[in-house]
């Protein structure tokens, strides 16, 4: 499987990467939505839909699909890479899950120099 993101899936990604940036520098939890509220924290990715949410200096990335489908470890680590695009792989962490895969890494590490450097 490869990701081919449309312009408007990346310009959300990029959207999503700013506020965690954001919310980092100024020492903010990234929550779960309430629901029914915004989710400022979540987008989508051709079938797949991913999620952030954490707190103190470790976040959660959530990867599933709407449709209810298993996902595979290969394709949440394929969203997940480019989701997270420019992080090093050997910094996050994954535990795997049958409906949403899930992964965790520093929330400095969208910090670095790199594609979503400072």
């Amino acid at each position: 499987m490869a990701i081919d993101a449309t312009p408007d899936e990346i310009a959300e990604r990029d959207r999503i990467l700013g506020s965690i940036r954001e919310a980092v520098r100024a020492d903010r939890r990234i929550p779960m939505p309430k629901p029914g509220g915004p989710d400022p924290f979540s987008g989508s990715v051709g079938p797949f839909a991913y999620r952030f949410e954490g707190e103190d200096d470790l976040l959660h990335l959530m990867v599933w699909r709407p449709d209810e489908r298993p996902l595979p470890e290969a394709d949440a680590r394929e969203v997940a890479a480019w989701v997270l695009d420019g992080v090093p792989a050997g910094v996050v962490f994954y535990r795997p899950g049958e409906q949403t895969q899930s992964f965790f890494l520093a929330h400095d590490e969208l910090l670095q120099e790199g594609p979503f450097g400072v």
